[in-house]
């Protein structure tokens, strides 16, 4: 019974997976149009939302708002600040 359980779920696993390599399409609603892809002009909220999106930070933040590791694999406060 066990060895059939298992085996039911690899084939439920295997059929989850996409055939080929095929690219799947991923849609996000925003408010309005962004305006630039840059990150250098990510000042508009919808800029920002797909900047969020497309690139990593060094640096991020946790739920009381401390500095936790994005990219960055290491830092130093210097003088009180970042």
């Amino acid at each position: 019974m066990r060895f059939s359980v298992c085996v039911a779920a690899a084939i439920f696993g295997v059929t989850m997976l996409p055939v080929g390599g095929s690219a799947a399409e991923l849609r996000v609603g925003l408010q309005t149009e962004t305006s630039s892809l840059d990150p250098h002009f990510a000042l508009v909220g919808a800029n920002q939302q797909v900047a969020r999106h497309l690139f990593d930070s060094l640096l991020g933040s946790d739920a009381a708002m401390r500095p936790i590791a994005g990219l960055a694999e290491s830092w130093t406060l210097r003088d009180g600040t970042l």
